[in-house]
């Protein structure tokens, strides 16, 4: 989905949701030290907004040495 032209980044997801980024990342990597209602919130952001992570950028981040 896009925002005002723009793709809906993780870094909106967070402002929208009311936590940070890692704690969205955390959601979208299923890391179990989340609690249920910050997961609830986040993944309920991220289907209002239609959010699918950039897969580019997964594969630069992936590319780190």
């Amino acid at each position: 989905m896009e925002n005002n032209g723009k793709a809906v980044t993780i870094i909106d997801v967070a402002r929208i949701a009311g936590f940070g980024t890692s704690t969205v990342s955390r959601v979208l990597n299923r890391h179990p030290r989340v609690s249920q209602e910050a997961r609830a919130q986040v993944l309920k952001v991220i289907d209002e907004l239609k959010y699918t992570p950039s897969e580019t950028a997964r594969l630069l981040r992936g590319k780190r040495p």
